[in-house]
């Protein structure tokens, strides 16, 4: 979309912004749902030490879609 200044109003910039954050939440829950498998993957392989770093890397996931949720939230009030 090719917008000049004179084209964007509030409305405009409420929708671009949720459109984005709504991206970043998508990507965050696939993110955290790849992390689920590879961590059941490894813990079925026996590797409990890479498994365990893959916790944590869930943990920043959903840590992170909580936070694109938190900014849905707020644009939408």
């Amino acid at each position: 979309f090719r917008y000049n200044r004179n084209d964007v109003d509030a409305d405009t910039k409420r929708i671009s912004t949720l459109n984005g954050v709504t991206k970043w939440k998508e990507w965050e829950e696939e993110t955290r749902s790849m992390y689920s498998m590879m961590y059941n993957r490894l813990m079925e392989n026996g590797d409990v030490e890479a498994a365990d770093y893959v916790v944590g890397l869930a943990r920043n996931a959903a840590k992170e879609m909580r936070e694109a949720m938190r900014c849905q939230r707020k644009i939408l009030s």
